[in-house]
């Protein structure tokens, strides 16, 4: 075999020696293609050149391999280095189907391709997070800088945990979080667990006062009329301004008020009969001031509202008032001194029959409210 091997100009040493063929100088083979070594190896302690090299076991001691005009293939062979493999793209898989791709520092798997973990290699580091499985595809616990997911490790089956290692729940988040957009409109869960909410994830409540909730004043006052399973307050047609019919009530302004927020006051109530006066008005107006605590009264304000019906006795309507305004009340705690009275002398109410009586089951808010009441007592 070492005649067929070329001459080099110095003709070095070339000697057997236990069925490997050892050299004292560098070797170039380039011009020789396809030399086939078999089972023996080739070790250099400089720079070597080759066209095909077709050899079982490959070591390249502390240096560098590279191919800047073609491509270097491992087929069906394993490839093992403690050093490092460098190249702009780095595939992995059989020519023409899918495969891993190296691109840079980012790691794609194309198209329908997998990535599978068999049982003996169970953990993927990256720096300081990494991957473990338990089996085949199947994880134990992902940790990525601080997070971690827990699948079917034992105590932790199906818990999901961020920034803790050990979650007692299937989902448990330790430190701030938010559950919507980027930036705008969200449900934001905070360290202690308040939870608030922010943009379009407000919620809305009503601020309810029933019909056995308000105070009948002893003149002027609604009748209380039997209706289906209770008693409701009639509110009849009265011409004269200083004989409408009222009630009176205070409220308190939830806690989860969005502060500065606007508040939309409106009336639950019935129609007790037709009449042949189609279409009929009912006209409701109401009273109020709203002070903050440590606020002084001032004086009131009255808004109304109206709706206009036909043929529809015994029907649960509701009728909105205008809107109060709620720019200058950011106070945790305020309350609204009210009085309702339906405002029958108006022209634009016509609902006028002797006998026809609008029946009050509730006046209600609805309130805007950015939390589930407060963080403390006096504090929102």
């Amino acid at each position: 075999m070492a005649d067929r091997l070329p001459q080099t100009p110095t003709r070095q040493r070339r000697a057997w020696d236990g069925g490997d063929l050892r050299l004292d100088y560098v070797p170039y083979i380039g011009a020789v293609k396809g030399v086939d070594l078999g089972a023996f190896g080739i070790i250099t302690t400089g720079l070597g050149t080759f066209g095909n090299l077709d050899v079982d076991t490959l070591n390249f001691n502390g240096n560098i391999i590279s191919d800047s005009t073609g491509t270097i293939s491992f087929a069906d062979e394993n490839l093992a280095t403690t050093g490092i493999v460098t190249a702009p793209r780095f595939n992995i898989g059989p020519t023409g189907f899918n495969y891993l791709v190296m691109v840079g520092i980012d790691i794609h798997i194309v198209s329908q391709s997998k990535l599978y973990l068999d049982p003996f290699a169970n953990k993927i580091e990256c720096g300081s997070s990494r991957i473990q499985t338990t089996g085949q595809g199947v994880f134990g616990s992902l940790t990525v800088d601080g997070t971690t997911l827990r699948a079917n490790e034992v105590g932790y089956l199906n818990k999901v945990g961020i920034r803790t290692a050990i979650p007692a729940t299937t989902l448990q988040v330790v430190g701030d979080s938010r559950f919507g957009d980027q930036a705008t409109n969200y449900a934001e869960f905070e360290t202690d667990g308040t939870l608030e909410f922010n943009g379009t994830a407000t919620i809305w409540d009503d601020l309810r006062t029933p019909v056995n909730t308000v105070k009948v004043p002893g003149s002027k006052a609604p009748t209380w009329t039997s209706y289906s399973a209770g008693l409701l307050l009639g509110f009849s047609y009265q011409s004269v301004g200083g004989n409408e019919e009222e009630v009176y009530f205070t409220v308190q302004i939830p806690h989860g008020r969005k502060p500065g927020s606007d508040i939309f006051p409106h009336v639950h109530w019935v129609p007790n009969e037709d009449t042949t006066d189609d279409p009929e008005v009912v006209r409701w107006g109401m009273e109020y001031e709203w002070v903050d605590m440590d606020g002084s009264f001032s004086g009131t304000t009255t808004i109304y509202g109206e709706e206009s019906f036909t043929d529809t006795a015994d029907k649960h309507t509701v009728t909105d008032l205008t809107t109060i305004d709620g720019s200058g009340h950011t106070a945790l705690i305020s309350m609204l001194v009210c009085r309702l009275f339906r405002n029958s002398s108006h022209a634009n109410d016509t609902y006028d029959s002797g006998s026809a009586l609008a029946l009050l089951l509730e006046i209600d808010f609805h309130i805007e409210m950015d939390m589930i009441g407060s963080r403390q007592a006096w504090v929102k």
